[in-house]
């Protein structure tokens, strides 16, 4: 409440909470959103001509080489502004026996996914991690992401 007020500086909580592909976004995570208090959505939109810069499975030490070795990257934010829920926007948005910081996650990504060009996945950070242990077996239980 302070930072909405400006008393406070905000803070900035990443939702998806984990990579996709870099063309979808994941369902967000509910940290930010089960307050129901306003945030300011923000995207960053990474591109390079020569390698994907998206994570995916790769490990961090591997994906920062190939970051620091490609001199054409290039990154685009997109600041939206404040997104503050009110009764109008459950009334015409909150699915039947949805919770309402899932109405609230779903429709500010659906928003950024829109105005990003981007899909938008149902599949979460779990899925990921499972995918990592087929292509990386004998790497148990370390998740580098």
């Amino acid at each position: 409440m302070l930072a909405e007020k400006g008393e406070f500086p905000p803070l900035i909580i990443c939702a998806e909470g984990g990579t996709s592909n870099g063309k979808q976004l994941i369902a967000f995570k509910k940290g930010c959103f089960v307050g129901l208090r306003a945030i300011q959505p923000t995207l960053l939109i990474y591109k390079s001509p020569f390698i994907d810069l998206e994570s995916s499975v790769c490990s961090m030490y591997s994906h920062m080489i190939l970051i620091a070795t490609n001199p054409y990257c290039s990154m685009t934010m997109l600041e939206f502004p404040d997104f503050v829920p009110n009764e109008y926007f459950w009334k015409n948005h909150q699915r039947e026996g949805e919770d309402k910081w899932k109405t609230y996650a779903r429709c500010v990504r659906d928003i950024m996914a829109k105005e990003g060009n981007l899909g938008v996945s149902d599949l979460t950070i779990e899925d990921k991690f499972n995918y990592k242990k087929l292509l990386y077996p004998n790497k148990k239980g370390k998740h580098s992401d």
